[in-house]
C-alpha cells in the first residue's frame, strides 16, 4: 500500500494539469520580467554594449546636470551605436546573415538610446537639443527595422531602401549629438 500525502492529488490528470500551470506561470513570469527589464537578460536578451546604469536625479547646477546625462549617460550609448554603423558597413555589401546580426546589433543600441533619453533627467536647458539626438536616432531605428523586414520577408528590395535610409540618417545623430555637446557647455550656465 502506497501513502499519498494529502497534497499530492489522487488522479494523476490533476497532477499533469497542475504541473502544466506550473510551467505556464513561470512562462509569464519571465516574459513580463523581461519586457519590464528585470529578468530574462540571456543569450535571448543581450545587454546594449552602451547601457547606462540609471542615475539618480542630478543635483547641483544646471550645467553640472547637463554635463552628467551628455556624458555619463547619453555619449556611451552613441558610441555604442557608432560601433554597429561599422559593423553594418563592414557587412551589409550584400544581404547576407552577417548583415542581419548587424541590424540587429543596431537596433538594440539605437532603442538603449532612446530608452537612455526617456529614462533622463534631461535638463530644460538641453530639452531642444536632447529632441533632436531623440528624432535623429528615431530615424535611424525606422531604418533599421525596415532593412530587418525586408530580411523577414526575403525582399532585397525593402533591405535596400532600409540601408539607404539608415545611411542618410547616420549623418544626423552625429550632428544632434554635436549639437547637444555644445550646448551642454554653453545653454547650462547656471
Amino acid at each position: 500500500m502506497r501513502l499519498n500525502p494529502g497534497w499530492i492529488p489522487k488522479d494523476p490528470r490533476m497532477l499533469v494539469l497542475g504541473g502544466a500551470a506550473l510551467v505556464l506561470l513561470i512562462g509569464v513570469g519571465i516574459t513580463v520580467g523581461g519586457a519590464l527589464g528585470t529578468v530574462g537578460r540571456g543569450a535571448a536578451h543581450p545587454t546594449p554594449s552602451g547601457t547606462s546604469r540609471p542615475q539618480a536625479t542630478p543635483s547641483g547646477s544646471l550645467s553640472a546636470q547637463a554635463d552628467s546625462f551628455v556624458n555619463k549617460s547619453l555619449s556611451p550609448a552613441i558610441v555604442a551605436v557608432t560601433r554597429t554603423q561599422a559593423s553594418i558597413d563592414a557587412n551589409c555589401g550584400s544581404y547576407s546573415a552577417r548583415c542581419r546580426d548587424s541590424l540587429l546589433a543596431a537596433n538594440l543600441e539605437l532603442q538603449n538610446v532612446l530608452a537612455v533619453i526617456n529614462r533622463g533627467p534631461v535638463p530644460a536647458c538641453i530639452g531642444d537639443p536632447t529632441k533632436k539626438v531623440q528624432a535623429s536616432t528615431q530615424s535611424m531605428a525606422d531604418a533599421v527595422a525596415l532593412a530587418l523586414s525586408g530580411f523577414q520577408g526575403n525582399n532585397q528590395d525593402t533591405i535596400a531602401t532600409g540601408l539607404r535610409k539608415y545611411s542618410a540618417a547616420s549623418p544626423g545623430l552625429k550632428t544632434s549629438m554635436d549639437t547637444l555637446s555644445a550646448a551642454a557647455k554653453t545653454a547650462c550656465t547656471t
